[in-house]
């Protein structure tokens, strides 16, 4: 009886997993190469693996300079993957020989190991090469030393006439008129020929939702932003930038990426605009986004630096994007979850995520054009840097010694309460917390403020209203003031939350009733 046990045993160990022979492989490699905000260099390799005698279920092991890593394999027959870290100081530039191992010659490797005899005696299945460049380590190129190196080189460029020249000879005279570079949302070019301008911007960012169409969407409203925070409503032309996973299968690829297309082509269609072009590539992650360009007459847009003492802020959309979305992905997580379950049910999570998903995919549109009407004197859209730091930069573009004070702060419902029981989560009640495709930021004359709102509310834009009707109207809130300043930006210490409750939920708070809210009276700033 010990005797058919053992052999059952040795009989189901070599059932467990295939042996392969005459193994033909296609692969591709990655590896990253920022150290400035990782710690450690990734590698990843991924193959597909025929055998000649047809075997299907190959358990396969990684040997990297000694280090073993479990292959993880794909669901498609023959698709596997293998990752791994090291760190940066160790992760030198060259070639890492790759080395693949069956269930058989991987025990066999690692009984040498164990009994410290040669390795190198033992014959992997087959052998992989990775080429690593090696990882930037900086330094970190800010926004306004660009802007300063790029502007001086385009002042060497110009010559004792005004007119630009090169080592290719003179180009013409240098165009006139308002011009904008690194540093905002959009550039703005004179051209050279009937006083027009060129605006251009570009984005693109990971995916943050799971709706593919609405992913598109969102990725469309987010690039769109950047013109509309310049009051420009018609916009020329769209190009996407599409980065397709290579860790999705033929049949994920065939469906998510159409959806996400359309939902990009349909924002820019809702936008007065169509996609013509793009670029696709092949990548680790989804990532996407695009480019918008419009050729406009001065008056056509507000360059973002005239905002005066006695201005007051107004938002467009409310924040707490970043903790919705996060919040409805911890509903999967017990250990997340449990941190937040007792300020916010499951259903008022669905509730805000669905609310943040559309806030995300309307259009800022309507707000750039009564931005003409309200006489706005600068604006910006309020994504990454959170409202704190879209505040800050713009105050920063003022031509006048000019601070902005934010009051109120407009929150999805129950979003701030989640902060506070995460402890400030993502920074939300500081201001820091990354927005999405956020609303505008603009510096309005404070007599009309009032009228903006009431006008942004009456309005009725867009093509994601309740019902798959058009929308009831965006709501906008008055948030704070510009006062005599060193061009900066701050919250006060505690600042109003104003609870914005959810499409077609009843508004019974004073906060979620009142959205217009007006700033307190400050007596003038001596200079």
């Amino acid at each position: 009886m010990r005797v058919f046990g053992a052999v059952l045993a040795l009989c189901l160990s070599l059932c467990a997993a295939e042996t392969c022979t005459d193994p033909v492989i296609s692969t591709s490699s990655y590896t990253t190469t920022d150290a400035i905000i990782s710690s450690e260099t990734v590698f990843i390799v991924e193959l597909s693996l025929a055998c000649g005698n047809g075997a299907q279920s190959v358990a396969l092991y990684a040997d990297v300079n000694g280090k073993q890593f479990p292959v993880t394999r794909g669901q498609d027959v023959g698709k596997y993957q293998v990752s791994w870290s090291i760190a940066h100081k160790q992760a030198s530039s060259g070639t890492y020989q790759v080395k693949f191992f069956d269930e058989e010659s991987y025990s066999v490797l690692r009984k040498a190991q164990r009994n410290n005899e040669d390795v190198e005696a033992i014959k992997p299945l087959f052998t992989v090469k990775v080429d690593h460049r090696g990882a930037w380590s900086g330094p970190w190129v800010s926004t306004e030393g660009l802007e300063s190196d790029l502007q001086a080189g385009q002042d060497g460029r110009t010559g004792e006439s005004g007119e630009e020249t090169s080592e290719f000879g003179q180009l013409g005279p240098v165009s006139h008129g308002p011009r904008l570079g690194i540093g905002m949302d959009s550039c703005v070019i004179p051209l050279r020929h009937g006083g027009l301008s060129l605006i251009q911007t570009t984005d693109f960012f990971y995916p943050l939702v799971e709706d593919p169409y609405m992913m598109g969407r969102i990725a469309c409203a987010n690039v769109l932003s950047d013109l509309y925070a310049m009051g420009i409503t018609e916009c020329d032309n769209m190009l996407m930038l599409l980065s397709i996973s290579q860790k999705m299968n033929d049949k994920e690829r065939e469906h998510v990426m159409p959806l996400m297309m359309r939902g990009f082509r349909d924002a820019a269609e809702e936008g007065g605009t169509s996609v013509t072009g793009g670029q696709t590539v092949m990548n680790p992650w989804i990532i996407v986004g695009g480019v918008a360009t419009v050729v406009c007459q001065p008056n056509d847009f507000i360059m973002p630096d005239g905002a005066i003492p006695g201005d007051v802020l107004v938002l467009t959309k409310p924040l707490g994007i970043q903790v919705a979305v996060n919040a409805h992905q911890w509903m999967d997580i017990p250990e997340k979850w449990n941190k937040i379950k007792l300020v916010i049910s499951k259903e008022e999570v669905e509730q805000a995520y669905q609310e943040a998903m559309l806030n995300m995919a309307t259009l800022n549109r309507t707000a750039a054009a009564l931005m003409h009407k309200f006489n706005a004197h600068a604006a910006t859209d309020v994504t990454g840097f959170g409202i704190l730091g879209h505040a800050q930069n713009l105050a920063k573009q003022q031509r006048n010694d000019v601070a902005f004070v934010i009051h109120n702060l407009p929150i999805i419902a129950k979003m701030a309460a989640i902060s506070k029981a995460g402890g400030n989560l993502f920074g939300l009640l500081h201001g820091t917390s990354s927005e999405t495709s956020g609303g505008l930021l603009i510096c309005l004359p404070r007599e009309q403020a009032a009228r903006f709102c009431a006008e942004m509310k009456a309005s009725r834009s867009s093509s994601l209203g309740q019902d798959g009707g058009v929308g009831d109207g965006q709501q906008a809130w008055i948030i704070g003031i510009v006062e005599k300043g060193n061009r900066c930006a701050r919250i006060i210490d505690k600042p109003r939350i104003i609870e914005v409750p959810y499409r077609g939920a009843v508004a019974n708070t004073q906060e979620g009733n009142n959205n217009n809210a007006s700033p307190p009276e400050t007596q003038p700033t001596q200079a």
